[in-house]
C-alpha cells in the first residue's frame, strides 16, 4: 500500500514531520490535516535513529480515528527503540566487516576476502580464471607526481575494474601497485579475451596515463589447480609479461601465450 499513491499521502506528511524534528508523531484523526480521501484516519510514526541522526521510521495506521491510546503509543516507541539498537549493531557489524574485506583506498577486496573466495570457486564452481595484475614502472609515477598521483591511479583502475569485471567475478587488491581478479565459471577463450580486454583499456583509463602487465591462469573441472598453485602460476606469468615488453598479459598453461 506504502508504494502506492494512497500511501504516499501519510508517508509524505511523516517525511515532512521528520525533516523537522526526531520527535515521534501522533495523530489522533488525520483527516483533520488533510484534503484527500483517507482510509487510515489514526497514524503513529516512531523514527529509527542511529547517532541522534534518523535512519528511518515506522508507521502504524487504522481506519478509526482515536484507535491508538496513550499506552500503545508509549509500548511502540519502547519497542522500536531496541529495534532500532538492534539494527544500528547490525549496521556497524556490516562496516566492520566491510573495513576488514575491503581495502581502505581502493575499495577493491583485500587479500584476505579474495583468498577465500578462490578456495571456495575451486571446490565447488566447474571452471575460473586468475588475473594477476602490476602496474608498469609505478616508482617512477610515485617519484615523478608523488604519492598522492599513484594512489590517485590506483583508485582509477580500481574503478576501471569493477566496471569492467560487474557481478560476474571480484576485484581484489594484492598489495603495493598489484591487483586482482578472479571470475569464476569462465570459458578459457572468454577469460583470454577479458584479461586482453582489461590490459587494452587501462592507458585510456588513467591520468598520468599507465599500462599494465598481468598473468593470467584459467582452470577447469577435467584440471582443478592446489589452491597455492593458482597464485603461482599467475605470478610466474606476470613475470614473463614484465620481462617479454611489458603492457601484456601472458597465460600460464605450461607455456606462454602473450598478448600485445
Amino acid at each position: 500500500m506504502f508504494n502506492a499513491e494512497e500511501g504516499q499521502t501519510y508517508i509524505k506528511h511523516v517525511e515532512q514531520h521528520f525533516a523537522q524534528t526526531n520527535d515521534p508523531l501522533f495523530i489522533a484523526d488525520f483527516s483533520r490535516l488533510t484534503a484527500n480521501q483517507i482510509e487510515y484516519r489514526s497514524i503513529v510514526a516512531i523514527p529509527i535513529l542511529m547517532e541522534e541522526k534518523i535512519n528511518g521510521f515506522s508507521i502504524v495506521l487504522h481506519k478509526e480515528p482515536y484507535f491508538f491510546s496513550f499506552d500503545s503509543f508509549k509500548l511502540m516507541q519502547s519497542l522500536i527503540h531496541h529495534s532500532s539498537l538492534a539494527i544500528a549493531n547490525s549496521i556497524l557489524r556490516t562496516q566492520l566487516q566491510e573495513m576488514v574485506d575491503l581495502d581502505h583506498l581502493t575499495k577493491l577486496y583485500a587479500r584476505s576476502y579474495l583468498d577465500q573466495f578462490v578456495e571456495k570457486s575451486l571446490e565447488y564452481d566447474q571452471s575460473g580464471m586468475f588475473l594477476l595484475i602490476d602496474i608498469d614502472n609505478f616508482k617512477r609515477i610515485n617519484d615523478t607526481y608523488g604519492h598522492q598521483v599513484g594512489d590517485k591511479i590506483l583508485v582509477q583502475i580500481a574503478l576501471q575494474l569493477k566496471e569492467t569485471i560487474g557481478s560476474r567475478g571480484i576485484c581484489a587488491r594484492w598489495g603495493g601497485e598489484e591487483m586482482s581478479v578472479y571470475v569464476p565459471n569462465i570459458k578459457e577463450q572468454e577469460a583470454l579475451e577479458l584479461a586482453s580486454a582489461i590490459v587494452e583499456v587501462i592507458p585510456s583509463t588513467t591520468d598520468p596515463q599507465v599500462t599494465i602487465s598481468a598473468g593470467l591462469i584459467t582452470w577447469d573441472e577435467r584440471d582443478r589447480p592446489a589452491f597455492q598453485s593458482v597464485f603461482l602460476h599467475a605470478d610466474t606469468a606476470l613475470y614473463e609479461a614484465k620481462n617479454s615488453g611489458k603492457n601484456r598479459f601472458c597465460i600460464h598453461d605450461g607455456s606462454y601465450q602473450t598478448n600485445v
